[in-house]
């Protein structure tokens, strides 16, 4: 492992400066005692009067900051990472000077949020309730302006007959392959963040992002869905279902998902990919990509 220089301020935890310590002889250090990004720990400080050794308490911050490319003109210094000092451990004074030290250990400054309490992405009572907090593409807060916007590919159904056996007219437009077994909506589409290129393909391993806020009443959702190749959907943060890996598929089936929702807006997301045809396929020919999703709120009769 290359060592990297390395400086350590030592600060109270209002940030403010109280030592440099000198972590080593030489001031280096590499990455294998530089912890997790979790903690911190057998971070030595010898004795000496420029050390800061006799400075360092509990409860203080030691921030990290490392400097590639040192005396060249890619030379560049950044805060790498700041952690609270949970335990000081002293070698005993009896000890030759040269052997005299402190070691630190103590747990990176974020993880002292560990046990902090962290409501739902929508506020306690809303449901779907989320255990876990996601800040990706699942968070129904996210900003999803920058997502490109859904284009049709073709009518899920391309036969004559259509899901409940009733005769059913296809579009010429249609995308090819085998329409998912139990689709319950007959006028559904296929879309992708794109069209097709000239084989009538998207790319292998392309990665498209949807999103569908919903007006809903309080009481029950029905999600079915289907992709081509794989998909993975949340609804209000919540991951409902992670997808397939490949080889595997979802083209040819419908998935439904059933739960309570509470009035208000519920916040659909997707991750669909385009994976490689099961068979050779050297060209990528008609291996397009394709989600579809359809939503029924039962309505009690008056």
């Amino acid at each position: 492992m290359t060592a990297r220089r390395v400086t350590v301020e030592l600060l109270e935890l209002d940030e403010s400066h109280v030592a440099d310590l000198r972590v080593t002889g030489d001031g280096s250090y590499s990455e294998e005692i530089n912890g997790s990004a979790g903690a911190m720990s057998g971070v030595t400080v010898p004795a000496g009067v420029d050390s800061g050794w006799d400075d360092v308490d509990v409860d203080m911050l030691a921030r990290f900051s490392v400097t590639t490319g040192e005396g060249t003109e890619e030379e560049d210094t950044v805060v790498d990472h700041t952690a609270v000092v949970r335990v000081v451990e002293s070698t005993p004074v009896a000890g030759t000077p040269g052997e005299r030290q402190v070691t630190l250990s103590g747990l990176d400054w974020l993880a002292e949020f560990d046990d902090a309490p962290i409501s739902p992405p929508l506020g306690v009572g809303v449901v779907p309730t989320a255990a876990e907090v996601y800040s990706d593409w699942r968070c129904p807060w996210i900003d999803t302006s920058g997502w490109p916007a859904a284009t049709f590919v073709g009518p899920v159904f391309h036969a004559d007959i259509g899901p409940d056996g009733s005769p059913f007219s296809p579009s010429v437009d249609a995308k090819p392959g085998v329409q998912p077994r139990n689709f319950t909506d007959p006028l559904g589409g296929w879309i992708w963040g794109g069209a097709v290129d000239g084989n009538g393909s998207h790319p292998v391993d392309e990665v498209c992002y949807f999103a569908l806020d919903l007006s809903v009443d309080a009481g029950s959702l029905v999600g079915v869905m289907t992709a081509d190749d794989t998909a993975a959907w949340a609804g209000n943060g919540v991951l409902r279902e992670r997808g397939v890996d490949p080889p595997a598929y979802q083209w040819r089936d419908a998935y439904a998902l059933g739960e309570e929702v509470t009035a208000g807006t519920f916040y659909f997301r997707a991750r669909a990919v385009n994976t490689a045809t099961f068979y050779p396929n050297p060209s990528n020919l008609s291996n397009p990509g394709a989600f579809a999703a359809t939503f029924y709120q039962p309505q009690e009769e008056s």
